[in-house]
Order: structure tokens, then sequence, then C-alpha cells
């Protein structure tokens, strides 16, 4: 019996990156990586590979790998004129298998792109929806100030499938001020903390912009 259980056990694991897929291996969309050292991941080594990317002039990106041996590995980067200058962490190592759940909890491979939401707001005893093709959802989407955009990739053998979202944070704070609800863009933007907190982004942040100013 123990036998089937240790059998077992790599299943159940692997089982914990499942998504549906938005593209074939063949099709990866790597365009943007052309002029970077970024590339496929090997699937002989690589089970499943988590991107986020802070899609800004002076943004990071951070690289989740669950390896075929059943251990993680991580890097935080930023690119510097198609180069990737990797950061080693200075403060607490995270602990993966923690963060993971964490990301889990937050439907970290099941959210919809953005523009797939319906926002619903209540008033009057009535709930109002709109719809990603209505031009309000527009108007809401920029109704704030911050103009931060991120980009969640998701690899695995054979698959691959990424989702866009921009101002989570502050959108986030807005709904909850207003009124207006939608969970994706709670969980995003929890995804946001998360992972900014657990790698020390801010410090990717501030690198990538001493580096970048002091060639100007």
């Amino acid at each position: 019996m123990l036998l089937i259980i240790i059998a077992c056990f790599p299943l159940l694991s692997y089982g914990q990156f499942n998504f549906e897929p938005d593209s074939a291996d063949s099709s990866f969309p790597f365009e943007r990586f052309k002029e970077t050292e970024l590339r496929r991941p090997n699937s002989d080594s690589i089970f499943f590979e988590l991107r986020y990317w802070v899609n800004s002039d002076f943004g990071g990106f951070v690289q989740l790998t669950f390896n075929n041996n059943s251990t993680w590995n991580y890097r935080r980067a930023y690119l510097s004129e198609g180069i990737i200058q990797t950061m080693a962490l200075t403060s607490n190592q995270p602990k993966i298998d923690s963060l993971w759940s964490k990301l889990l909890a937050n439907d970290v491979l099941e959210l919809p792109n953005q523009d797939e939401i319906i926002y619903t707001y209540q008033k009057d005893g009535r709930t109002i929806k709109l719809g990603p093709e209505k031009e309000e959802t527009e108007r809401l989407v920029h109704s704030t100030l911050d103009a931060s955009g991120y980009t969640i990739e998701l690899f695995t053998k054979g698959k691959y499938r990424s989702y866009y979202y921009y101002n989570p944070i502050t959108l986030n704070e807005h709904f909850r001020k207003s009124g207006w609800t939608s969970p994706e863009t709670e969980k995003f933007a929890n995804i946001v903390n998360i992972l900014t907190d657990a790698f020390d982004l801010n410090e990717v942040f501030k690198a990538n912009l001493k580096e970048k100013m002091g060639k100007e």
C-alpha cells in the first residue's frame, strides 16, 4: 500500500499544473523575445514554467520552474537592451511550495484575460453588468492614474497560455471604494502583491531604473 501511495504522489504533484492552453507548443509567441536569450522552456528537463512580466520600461520578471525531478527553480531579472540581468535575492529566500499554494488559491492558472471580464455593480437592488464590449468598461478600466500592465505566461509540455491585466492594483482599490466588483481583478492584484513581496521586485525596479538612467 505504501508503494502505491509513493508511486501516485508524483502524479498528484504534476496535476497541480494543469491549465487550458490557448496555443499549441508549435506556436509559442516568442516574437517579443527574439532579441533576448529567452527561449522556449526545455521540456526534457522542465515540466512547468510560469513567467510573470511587469510591462514597463523599468519592469522586471520572474520565472518559476518546476523540473521533471519535482524540484523548483526561480529567477528574478530584468531586460537591458535584450540582455537578461539576473538579480540574486538579498532578502530571505522564498518558500516556493508555500508561494505556489498562494498563487493557486488566486486561480493563477485559470484567470481569464482582462478583456474577457464582466464587471458588476449593485444599485437600487439591481445588478448592473458591464461586459468587455461596452465603452463604459474601457473608461472604467482606464479611470485610474497608474498605467501598469502585467503578463503571465504558462508553459508545460506541449501547451502554452498567456493573459494580461492593466492597472490591477489601483483598479481593485477603485472598485472597493466605488462599489464595483471584479473577483478576477482582485485575484490578479493579489498575485501581483504575492510575487512582488516574495521576490522583492521593487528592488529589481530600482536597479533597472538606476542602470537605464545612468546610460542617458
